[in-house]
């Protein structure tokens, strides 16, 4: 199971003999989950909070990162909080809480089934409309919209770090996955990594970088992020990264850096769906289509977008994002007399 910032995933791998039991039991938890909820509600309570205070209390860059979620996405934005709530959220939680949440959310008609591998078409539907056609539709509450306005003036945030290397994040909105601007939105990710890996031997200052675009339902998150060399302050590491955007800015890649681009993204889209494991692969992709577009079918489509992708439009897009107005800067400062080095910001 896992959990984004939009959905939660059950992602089950088993013998194909299996699936009829794996479906009952997922009707089951979809029908009734009552009894379930309020049996394991504690239980879960308590592996949900250790599970927090692994990924997020003892991580100093998950911590971070969720500063810098806040100020991306204002107050009342789904993103503005931390996936796995705070603290006093889960000690707070009472199973009345859960099955609440169940009864209004975790229903049939907000699932999106998909299976994939060694099965028969015409059987499996047979199997599907009899576990789970009988489950009754409830009536949804009406789901909240989320606010479209992004935090004006650039924002900085501050942190200190154990070690003796500096880090900095820049972070910018960007489009809903699948909406216009997110092909550009990935590219363009895809071209500034690559330009800091080629240039490392200009940058000396700089061991470490990361470019990266999160695409969500609500909103998107492009970020760059970069550790400095020993004796490296933040303004130091922030000056070589301001430089390498400010060049994007104004010169726009080549077309040669665009086909480069696009090719690394199919061929690494390609090789996930490999083997036993690309079967998961799939069914995410499937599942996204589904989720985001109404359509599971839109592979063709989605692969067609990218290649429509010119250089002028990525120059345009790099133009209107990456202003400095636009972002969320983290400078996360070392503290001094410790041996340990910073971690990625």
């Amino acid at each position: 199971m896992t959990t984004t910032p939009d959905r939660t995933d059950y992602i089950q791998v088993l013998p194909a003999a299996n699936v009829e039991a794996a479906l009952w039991l997922t009707s089951s938890n979809l029908g009734y989950p009552d009894p379930l909820l309020h049996g394991a509600h504690y239980w879960q309570q308590t592996l949900v909070a250790e599970e927090r205070t692994e990924q997020v209390d003892d991580v100093p860059a998950n911590q971070r990162n969720s500063g810098v979620m806040a100020a991306l996405f204002p107050d009342g934005h789904p993103y503005h909080r931390p996936v796995l709530g705070t603290a006093d959220d889960l000690a707070a939680t009472l199973p009345t809480d859960s099955v609440a949440f169940a009864t209004n959310w975790h229903q049939p008609q907000e699932a999106i089934l998909v299976v994939l591998g060694d099965v028969d078409k015409v059987a499996m539907h047979a199997l599907v409309e009899r576990y789970f056609a009988p489950l009754p539709a409830v009536l949804l509450p009406k789901r909240p919209v989320a606010p479209k306005e992004a935090p004006s003036g650039e924002q900085v945030l501050r942190s200190f770090d154990v070690g003796s290397t500096a880090a900095v994040r820049f972070a910018w909105r960007t489009p809903a996955c699948f909406a216009d601007g997110d092909a550009e939105s990935h590219l363009l990710a895809a071209i500034l990594d690559a330009r800091l890996e080629r240039h490392a031997e200009q940058r000396p200052g700089v061991v470490w970088s990361s470019v990266s675009n999160s695409a969500f339902e609500n909103g998107g998150v492009f970020t760059l992020s970069l550790v400095g060399r020993e004796g490296a302050s933040s303004a130091d590491v922030q000056a070589i990264a301001e430089a390498q955007i400010e060049e994007l800015r104004t010169r726009p890649p080549t077309s040669e850096e665009l086909e480069w681009a696009e090719r690394r993204r199919e061929t690494g889209r390609l090789q996930r769906f490999d083997g036993a494991a690309g079967l998961v692969t799939w069914a995410t992709a499937l599942r996204d289509y589904r989720f985001f577009l109404g359509n599971a079918d839109r592979a063709a489509w989605d692969l067609a977008r990218y290649r429509a992708v010119t250089v002028f439009r990525i120059q345009t897009f790099a133009a209107a994002l990456l202003r400095p107005e636009r972002r969320v800067v983290l400078l996360v400062e070392p503290t001094a007399g410790h041996e340990a080095q910073a971690s990625a910001p």
